[in-house]
């Protein structure tokens, strides 16, 4: 497995900040770059009574540095995406639901919500998610791993991979989603489980258990609101 404490995130669109107990972002925006570049070739206001110097426009030349800068930074941006994305995708190849320590997969999702951000993470998983739709070993690993962050941690990313797989033609994945769903307590997945192709029987008594938690939350949250 990689080591991707050893990754130079400096030079790319990527800033580390100190560790929490729920992964803070650590990406900085284009905007912010290009205003930190632009930044320098404008006057800093005068505390003074000093009339300000006008602020000038950027020349051809400095326009087309900044924006070598940000097209240099977006590729190390793509490309660290990709390298965590194959990374991954080789680690959920030896996936097991049986197994009690920690998967590879758990492990490798862990690490690059610690060292990147939640942000990354989610482009990496929604990225995984679309090349391996088809392959319920990888899927289940992810769902999986999921369960151990809460729903707005996820949010949006992480519902929209459960509405895409919620009639996944894997039993297993769909059992992995129903276990997700009530991991995360999420009410505005309801329909979802409600709209599920389920055959069998204690798949279907599992799924309406959850759907009977989930709503009997909703009526909690909303007697405490009134």
């Amino acid at each position: 497995m990689a080591d991707y404490n050893k990754i130079n995130a400096n030079d790319s669109l990527l800033k580390q900040t100190d560790q929490e107990s729920t992964p803070q972002s650590k990406t900085i925006s284009v905007k912010k770059r290009i205003n930190d570049k632009s930044a320098s070739f404008l006057s800093n206001e005068s505390p003074s009574s000093t009339p300000d110097i006008p602020m000038r426009e950027s020349s051809v030349e400095e326009k087309m540095q900044l924006a070598d800068e940000l097209s240099n930074g977006k590729k190390e941006y793509d490309q660290l995406i990709k390298k965590l994305e194959n990374d991954l995708i080789i680690s959920l190849e030896s996936f097991a639901i049986e197994s009690e320590a920690q998967s590879k997969a758990e492990e490798m999702i862990c690490g690059i919500a610690n060292e990147f951000s939640m942000r990354v993470l989610g482009e990496v998983i929604t990225g995984v998610y679309i090349k391996c739709y088809h392959n319920q070993k990888a899927i289940a690993g992810i769902c999986y791993s999921l369960e151990r962050y809460d729903s707005q941690e996820v949010y949006p990313w992480g519902q929209s991979i459960v509405l895409g797989l919620v009639n996944h033609k894997s039993e297993i994945v769909k059992e992995r989603v129903i276990s997700l769903i009530e991991n995360w307590g999420d009410i505005s997945l309801v329909l979802a489980l409600k709209n599920m192709d389920i055959s069998s029987t204690w798949m279907e008594k599992y799924v309406n258990n959850v759907i009977t938690y989930l709503e009997r939350k909703n009526n909690v949250l909303c007697e405490k609101a009134v």
